[in-house]
């Protein structure tokens, strides 16, 4: 995840944490002492910690992992309160993609937990077709989940895309169908997954819609954008968010109370109603 709150704050990614998880203080007090003077150096505003790797629950990595972002914080926090710890969380704490990881624990040792409700198609368990990025049933259910385990939700920030997805529709699919069907591409144990497609920034894929064969259309289950174009005699079909599907997941999370919302990235578009989406 990059950006992790709807500011200007400059965070340094941890570098590989994962090859300092061990339950030796000193193996770990070394990556935490060079994380901080990096940190220090450029004059960042903090640390996000950004580890999805499957994890079997109850893991020694778990707590390793819970000990390393809780050594890095108390350490920064020496140096200046200021200092912010974010830690990078599926759109769901339910296991997704084999990740049965300790939120408790994370969110105790962390300021801020981002919960990255993009890319949520990462194993399709229903028909293999191309379909919405992250939906906004699946962001109601994720944040809902993160407050039954107990987390504030003034430390949860809603990260969202600013880009969607291309998917290839398998051969034979009309230019105007609504359904796309799409080639099963194995990820981590289920046989369909969003590799078959591939991430677009949305100034791009915004680019493709006059060209479109259907126009914009909108899913009201998914509360989403895609239209179709033909590409090389290939139909194919983007699923994004914008402005109409972004601005009620805003709304959600304020009433939710959670303590911000922010894009995984600011650079897939200049469009100032994407920013102005934000109040």
């Amino acid at each position: 995840c990059q950006a992790h709150a709807a500011g200007a704050r400059v965070v340094m990614a941890a570098p590989q944490p994962e090859k300092h998880f061990s339950d030796n203080a000193t193996v770990r007090a070394l990556w935490v002492n060079s994380t901080v003077k990096a940190v220090v150096a450029a004059h960042m505003d903090g640390v996000v910690f950004d580890w999805e790797s499957p994890c079997d629950p109850g893991a020694a990595s778990q707590r390793q992992y819970a000990l390393l972002i809780a050594e890095t914080r108390a350490a920064l926090r020496k140096v200046s309160p200021s200092y912010q710890v974010s830690t990078c969380v599926a759109w769901s704490p339910d296991g997704i993609d084999g990740r049965h990881y300790d939120i408790p624990a994370f969110a105790a040792a962390s300021d801020l937990l981002y919960v990255m409700d993009y890319d949520t198609r990462s194993q399709i368990f229903d028909a293999c077709v191309a379909a919405a990025n992250a939906p906004y049933f699946g962001m109601e259910h994720g944040l809902q989940r993160y407050l039954d385990l107990g987390v504030s939700p003034q430390q949860l920030v809603l990260g969202v895309p600013w880009y969607g997805y291309r998917y290839e529709c398998v051969a034979g699919t009309s230019a105007t169908a609504t359904t796309c069907p799409i080639p099963q591409v194995p990820f981590r144990g289920i046989n369909c997954s969003d590799a078959a497609g591939s991430e677009v920034g949305l100034s791009d894929i915004l680019s493709r819609l006059p060209k479109s064969t259907t126009g914009r259309k909108w899913d009201d289950y998914q509360a989403a954008p895609y239209f179709n174009t033909v590409e090389g005699g290939t139909t194919v079909q983007y699923w994004y968010d914008d402005v109409q599907s972004l601005t009620p997941k805003y709304a959600r999370a304020r009433e939710l109370g959670l303590r911000g919302v922010g894009p995984f990235s600011f650079h897939d578009t200049t469009d100032p109603k994407m920013f102005a989406a934000f109040d």
